[in-house]
C-alpha cells in the first residue's frame, strides 16, 4: 500500500523582498526577509484568460493563458510593523503607530511556506513572485460570549518570475533550511 502524503497543515510563511525581477536576473533580499506568524489558511485560484481564434468560419485555435494564482492568506494577527513591511503604510517605532495607506505600494515578494503531510514530512514551496493588493480584517465584531478572533487577510497574486517564466518550486522532505532562502537566477 502506498504511503499517504495528503496535506493537512500550513505554517512557516516567510516573505522575501524582491530586489530584482526582470529579464536579466531575479534576486531577493534574504537579509530583509520576515516571518509572518500565526497563518491559518491560504486559498488559491488560477487566474486564466482564454481567446478563440477563428479561421475558415471555424475554431482554429483556442489559446488559454495562465496569468497567475489569485490568493488570500489568512493570519490570526498582523502587527502594525508587519503592515508597514508589507507596504501598507509607514510604521513609526517610537510612537508605535502606522501612517496607514490602504492602497498599499504593490510590493513584490518571494514567498516560502510549508504544508504538513500525513506521513510527518513536509511539502515545502518557494513562490517566486507575490504582489499584495490588499490587507484587510475579515470582520470586526464584539467579543460577547464568542471565542472567535478577527483575523486578517493578505490578498494578492502569485505570478511567474520574469527571467525564466517559472512561478515557483516544490520540495518534499524535512530539511527546513530549504525555506530560508530563494536562490538568485541570472539570464542564460
Amino acid at each position: 500500500m502506498a504511503e499517504k502524503i495528503a496535506l493537512q497543515g500550513f505554517s512557516r510563511l516567510r516573505f522575501f523582498p524582491i530586489s530584482d525581477n526582470n529579464t536579466e536576473e531575479y534576486a531577493v533580499d534574504t537579509g530583509s526577509s520576515f516571518h509572518v506568524p500565526w497563518v491559518q489558511d491560504m486559498t488559491r485560484e488560477n487566474d486564466t484568460s482564454e481567446a478563440a481564434i477563428y479561421a475558415d468560419d471555424t475554431l482554429y485555435l483556442n489559446v488559454k493563458n495562465w496569468n497567475g494564482i489569485r490568493s488570500t492568506i489568512t493570519v490570526a494577527e498582523l502587527t502594525l510593523e508587519m503592515m508597514g513591511l508589507l507596504g501598507f503604510g509607514d510604521y513609526n517605532e517610537t510612537t508605535r503607530s502606522l501612517e496607514w495607506n490602504p492602497q498599499g505600494r504593490n510590493l513584490e515578494f518571494g514567498v516560502t511556506f510549508r504544508c504538513l503531510q500525513t506521513n510527518g514530512n513536509y511539502r515545502m514551496m518557494r513562490m517566486y513572485s507575490f504582489k499584495i493588493d490588499e490587507v484587510r480584517e475579515t470582520s470586526i465584531r464584539t467579543r460577547g460570549d464568542n471565542v472567535a478572533i478577527n483575523a486578517y487577510q493578505l490578498i494578492g497574486t502569485f505570478a511567474n518570475r520574469v527571467v525564466d517564466g517559472r512561478p515557483g518550486e516544490i520540495h518534499d522532505g524535512d530539511n527546513m533550511e530549504w525555506l530560508d532562502d530563494i536562490p538568485a537566477v541570472k539570464a542564460v
